[in-house]
């Protein structure tokens, strides 16, 4: 009889903590997500550096920041197709509170002026702007993915319609910018948070599939800003795009040193993700 012995090393051990940190995170970030979207960087380097050291073995995570905040910089690095996440919607601005009739009446309407939507600072839904605001000079398809429960009306993909009319009428160009937002197509379903995660991987391999076969996209030409979903959400954004050329997004800030508050919808910017393990000088995730 062979009996398997296992014993500590350091691996197992940086998982630990690693691991550790990871559930400190997620509490931190569950309370926080939004007014510190800083935590989200923090959250999605942690699953990163866990993902490296638990399945990797002796890979050498590549991973490099880029920050979106200069002309020159959109230029650089802004992508043809951007996929973002729609969480119900939530307005952060002072005395202002909507009952459950005007919030419907809204959305229904989509009125997002009512809404504060021009004020990014001060609405849930400014991450996903500012996002397609930083690729709108080269943006083809817009990749929006939206939550529902299987009963009733919450989830936000009942608060789309807002959304699209703000994007299509303060951003507009000559060229045609495709939205894919079809309810069953795109929407995460919530009732059963266990399944969130691996649905969200599932769904964005096969946007970029679907991507490649009909719009001629490469991965390259693509990139998830996870800045506006659920922890679940964010790990299966994460998870799905662990490849080369297949970036993740966060929408950064500076902020003021007493309030912690954003200082302004023009301090927000993009941070760009880029995750190539190696080993041995080959990429593992593309052999």
């Amino acid at each position: 009889m062979i009996i398997k012995k296992f014993f500590l090393n350091v691996s197992s051990v940086s998982a630990l903590f690693a691991g550790i940190i990871f559930g400190f995170i997620a509490e931190r970030f569950l309370e926080s997500i939004n007014q510190n979207y800083i935590l989200i960087i923090l959250f999605v380097l942690i699953i990163i550096i866990i993902i490296s050291i638990r399945f990797l073995g002796k890979a050498e995570p590549n991973v490099s920041i880029k920050a979106i905040q200069t002309e020159a910089d959109k230029e650089m690095y802004s992508k043809k197709g951007l996929i973002v996440f729609l969480s119900p919607f939530i307005c952060f601005k002072e005395g202002v509170r909507f009952t459950e009739k005007e919030l419907d009446n809204y959305m229904k309407a989509g009125d997002y002026r009512s809404l504060f939507l021009g004020e990014l600072n001060n609405t849930n839904f400014g991450p996903p702007i500012k996002a397609f605001e930083t690729h709108f000079n080269t943006i083809d398809h817009l990749w929006i993915i939206t939550t529902k429960m299987k009963e009733g009306t919450k989830g936000s993909s009942n608060h789309l319609k807002p959304f699209i009319k703000y994007l299509r009428e303060n951003y507009k160009t000559e060229r045609e910018i495709r939205f894919h937002f079809t309810s069953d197509k795109y929407t995460i379903l919530f009732d059963d948070i266990s399944q969130v995660c691996n649905g969200v991987v599932n769904l964005i391999k096969k946007i970029y599939k679907d991507a490649k076969t009909e719009y001629d996209l490469d991965a390259e030409d693509i990139i998830v800003d996870v800045t506006s979903g659920t922890v679940p959400m964010t790990v299966g954004a994460v998870l799905a795009s662990l490849a080369k050329d297949q970036d993740i997004e966060v929408i950064g800030s500076q902020y003021h040193p007493v309030s912690g508050r954003p200082k302004g919808p023009n301090s927000a910017y993009p941070l760009i993700i880029s995750y190539d393990p190696l080993i041995n000088n080959v990429n593992f995730l593309n052999k």
